[in-house]
């Protein structure tokens, strides 16, 4: 009875408040807020059903609503212009609740579950809609391009006044043929138009389509043989395709043709290696420079191709010609030096971003000299770029205007960089993924003024607990800011730093510790149990415990209400809440209907959401018959009884989930191998198929400066490849033995004394797999060491194995 009273009389304090103060209190909170204080009692429902009408801008990308909560958040509001809405729980029956006429902004993510009806509802009932912003995923709809064609159609016709478009297709398990028939017609209105994936021909029928709808609404006479040097003026500014060829003829077709281009972006993935006459190369960037309205160009080929006819030359001429750039990423421009960035640095003085990915012949030597851009330069972006040194950090320190900087992949960056990035104090986003520094490198940027809100220190292996607790110190900057940290791959992590964390940092919201092997429960309690900071509520957002395979099932009970009270996104695979607690699980998110949870190993966030999907949907679909099947599979190569699951915290066991590499698309020769490796010094990762391999080929393979060495279906090696790598390979600091349990001859057989005495001999290594060996007295750091099925092990040879005076001990 006394509870009733309370809560009465609150509904009844709220009821004699004046309503505009009332509304006026409520118009300051977030959607979720009010979605919140709705249900108290009716005074707060009806004022928040008033509020929620009168918004004109709702941005509701943070969770993915239900259409019956999207129903009532939209209700009857008229005055709403602007919609971003992550769509992953709803279908085409939502639709129409989504298009409303009096849109003019709509963007819709993460449209799993929609259809190319989308496109004739929006045609139906978004009349002035002025920018569209779509992904969709394509592969359960039969004949979607003929579907898609017709209703995109429709579309273009109905909104006249379409300014701005953008059409993100997914095509993980469908052909890219299957989108080669889709035909792009927009008005001639579109300013800024962004599709992914389209071929080098439909964009070229697009630019054609452009070209032919500003001839038929000119007054001028036509020449339609030199129609492409007519003087008619196209809207169109901004343009991003992700491309299969980047060409020399599409680029000049886009220049020639949009006369008030600002922006270009291009991307291209390559089926195969392009011919020397259907590629990019210096006289498409020659044409470039021939647009002296361009400020943004983004140029970037994926891995492994790049594009090998551009040189310094090419990027002169571009630096010479377009020296009102403000922004530039280049990526994947295998044989640009120094000389080339340079040009770009020195030529644009109005450089705000510079961005090179796997630049492999960029080094200090380009950033000697940045007094031309020190005054403008805001973000530099540098990955994968190994030449670079911590001469670059301090060239960039006297850049004092510097916002962001990311040198992801650059592995000599060390901590005498780190000293001169604590020096500027505008930064506030910093990514040193894989940087060789060290705690002493923790302690400078501790000391520093920065008030930096996003860091990534994920793979940088010297880090340990005495560096964090030297950065994040009560009276240091870095705890009032500090927002997004991504700890990633650091096995000195502890539950003390994540508890420091906890305690400290006054804006933590995203977290990373994915792979830290020594995180317990310890740390998931002390993150569920933040304590509130002069008055502010503290929340964790999103959290990545991915492969802390010592988390339990007991964490289950503090990821309940009211803990975690702000969690919209759990990492949990490969721990034990994933392999003890899937019933626990589905309790959890009915409980927490906003949260949601993977299970697969995606990035914090899920950023490829629609792979994530698509892993979901084939873990439903796999019943009994498939768990037997592959308990059989599990039998026979183990030669014993299959289990219900991998054994716990078990880093290698394929089940579990964790990282490791797949084998490679293809099983390549020796003669192959020996082609594609040449003289790269640079490579430090190298995953291999060994299947047509033999121990003859080991000397291809076994590079000194390699890191991380994977050998997958090593069917015909024997155990001189220990001892190949053992001579050529001093560098390794991780070895994954991928062999499925095959029937070799190194496990077959009884294993030679030369095995152990090659791993003696890698003092870097951290984790192991020494299926059925008979191992011997090491002096390798190992930190993970797996002895399953080695049959002829007995107790005298653990006990040598862990002596007081060995490594292993």
């Amino acid at each position: 009875m006394e509870k009733t009273a309370i809560v009465g009389g609150g509904g009844e304090l709220v009821e004699r408040l004046p309503h505009a103060l009332l509304i006026e209190i409520l118009s300051r909170l977030g959607v979720e807020s009010l979605c919140s204080a709705a249900p108290v009692c009716r005074a707060l429902r009806s004022s928040v059903f008033q509020v929620l009408s009168t918004i004109s801008a709702l941005d509701l990308s943070g969770f993915a609503p239900s259409a019956t909560i999207l129903s009532r958040i939209l209700g009857d509001n008229c005055g709403l212009r602007c919609l971003t809405l992550d769509c992953s729980r709803l279908d085409d029956s939502s639709v129409n609740i989504i298009a409303k006429e009096y849109l003019q902004e709509l963007v819709l993510l993460k449209c799993y579950s929609f259809t190319s009806y989308i496109f004739l509802a929006i045609a139906q009932n978004c009349m002035n809609l002025r920018l569209l912003s779509l992904e969709l995923a394509h592969g359960h709809e039969p004949y979607f391009a003929q579907s898609c064609n017709m209703k995109l159609d429709k579309m273009f016709k109905a909104c006249l006044l379409l300014e701005s478009l953008s059409v993100k297709f997914y095509l993980k398990n469908c052909p890219r043929s299957d989108l080669a028939s889709i035909k792009f017609h927009p008005p001639s209105t579109i300013q800024s138009l962004l599709l992914q994936p389209v071929t080098t021909g439909q964009a070229m029928d697009l630019i054609t389509s452009f070209r032919l709808s500003a001839d038929l609404n000119s007054s001028s006479p036509i020449d339609v043989g030199n129609s492409l040097l007519q003087p008619i003026i196209l809207m169109l500014h901004s343009v991003t395709l992700a491309l299969d060829n980047i060409n020399d003829k599409l680029v000049t077709m886009i220049i020639n043709n949009l006369n008030l281009l600002t922006c270009l972006c291009l991307e291209d993935d390559p089926p195969v290696e392009p011919s020397q006459y259907y590629d990019f190369s210096n006289i498409g960037l020659q044409v470039i420079s021939s647009c002296k309205n361009l400020t943004h160009l983004s140029l970037s080929r994926s891995r492994p191709h790049a594009f090998k006819r551009v040189t310094d030359v090419g990027i002169l001429m571009l630096a010479e010609g377009s020296n009102g750039l403000e922004s530039v990423r280049l990526g994947g421009f295998s044989k640009v030096t120094d000389a080339g960035y340079i040009s770009i640095l020195q030529a644009c003085r109005k450089l705000k971003k510079f961005e090179v990915i796997s630049g492999n012949f960029l080094s200090d030597l380009a950033f000697h000299d940045l007094a031309s851009v020190a005054n403008s330069l805001a973000k530099v972006v540098l990955i994968a770029c190994n030449l670079l040194t911590s001469e670059t950090p301090e060239s960039l320190s006297t850049c004092k205007h510097l916002e962001m900087l990311d040198f992801g992949g650059c592995r000599s960056i060390a901590d005498r960089g780190l000293n001169s990035i604590a020096e500027l104090c505008k930064i506030t986003s910093l990514d040193l993924s894989g940087a060789d520094i060290t705690d002493r490198g923790l302690s400078s940027l501790g000391r520093g003024a920065s008030r930096i809100i996003i860091l990534r220190l994920r793979g940088c292996k010297r880090i340990t607990d005495r560096g964090f607790a030297k950065l994040l110190k009560k009276d240091n900057t870095i705890t009032e800011s500090l927002s997004t940290l991504d700890l990633g791959f650091l096995p000195g992590l502890s539950d003390s730093t994540i508890i420091r964390i906890a305690e400290v940092c006054k804006e933590i919201t995203n977290l990373c510790i994915r792979n830290c092997f020594s995180i317990t429960d310890a740390s998931v309690r002390a993150l569920g149990l933040m304590e509130d900071i002069y008055g502010k509520r503290r929340f964790v957002r999103t959290l990545d415990l991915y492969n802390c395979f010592a988390v339990s099932i007991d964490s289950f009970n503090l990821l309940s209400i009211p803990y975690f009270q702000g969690l919209r996104w759990l990492g949990v695979g490969n721990t034990g809440l994933q392999l003890k607690g899937r019933g626990r699980i589905e309790e959890l998110l009915k409980e927490r209907e906003f949260l949601k949870l993977c299970l697969f190993g995606c990035e914090m966030g899920c950023r490829d959401d629609l792979v994530c999907l698509v892993r979901v949907l084939r873990s439903r679909a796999s019943g009994p018959a498939e768990m037997e099947k592959k308990a059989k599979c599990r039998r026979r190569r183990t030669g014993g009884e299959a289990s219900a699951g991998p054994i716990d915290g078990d880093p290698f066991e394929a089940g579990c989930g964790v990282p490791l590499p797949a084998a490679p698309g293809f099983a390549s020769s020796g003669m192959i191998i020996s082609r594609i490796l040449g003289d790269n010094c640079g490579l430090r990762s190298l995953i291999l198929d060994c299947s047509r391999l033999h121990d003859f080929s080991v000397n291809i393979t076994a590079k000194d400066h390699l890191e991380e060495l994977v050998f997958l279906k090593c069917y015909c090696f024997t155990s001189y490849i220990f001892l190949a790598i053992a001579q050529n390979c001093t560098n390794l600091r991780i070895i994954v033995d991928m062999r499925g349990r095959f029937s070799i001859s190194v496990i077959a057989g009884s294993i030679e004394d030369r095995r152990s005495n090659s791993i003696a001999k890698l003092y870097n290594l951290t984790s192991l797999d020494l299926s059925s060996t008979s191992p011997r007295r090491s002096t390798s750091q190992i930190t993970i060491l797996r002895l399953r099925n080695c049959k002829r092990l007995i107790d005298w040879g653990l006990a040598e194995l862990l002596k007081k005076d060995n490594a292993y001990h």
